[in-house]
């Protein structure tokens, strides 16, 4: 995973395991990899992995087992609506930004035909 240095690692970590959660990589009742296995993997320090999970299971979307590790505790569809908001929230950002560059939605739609889309 590449980081971006303008957001805080934490909560591009937390996007990274929401986003695998909807896409499906992790499915309601899977066991997480632990605390230290996944700040190894990741190259972070363990505190920012714990904020990172703290903030998923603020969410609702895992849950700690005393003694048994972190579990995906949200069902399909919640991650469905889940991802269904993160895709507007991105939507909104980028028409936002490219209004800021100057473009209308004409542009923006001939922009998004370019790259194979079908608007």
């Amino acid at each position: 995973m590449e980081f971006d240095n303008q957001r805080p690692i934490w909560l591009q970590i937390t996007e990274y395991i929401r986003q695998g959660m909807i896409a499906g990589t992790w499915k309601q009742g899977d066991k997480l990899p632990s605390v230290r296995e996944w700040a190894l993997e990741l190259k972070v320090n363990p505190n920012t992995m714990v904020k990172a999970l703290a903030q998923l299971e603020r969410e609702g979307l895992i849950v700690t087992r005393r003694g048994a590790g972190k579990y995906v505790a949200a069902t399909s569809s919640e991650l469905l609506a889940k991802g269904e908001t993160e895709a507007l929230e991105l939507t909104e950002r980028y028409l936002s930004q490219m209004r800021q560059l100057g473009c209308d939605d004409a542009q923006i739609a001939a922009l998004l035909r370019q790259k194979g889309m079908k608007v």
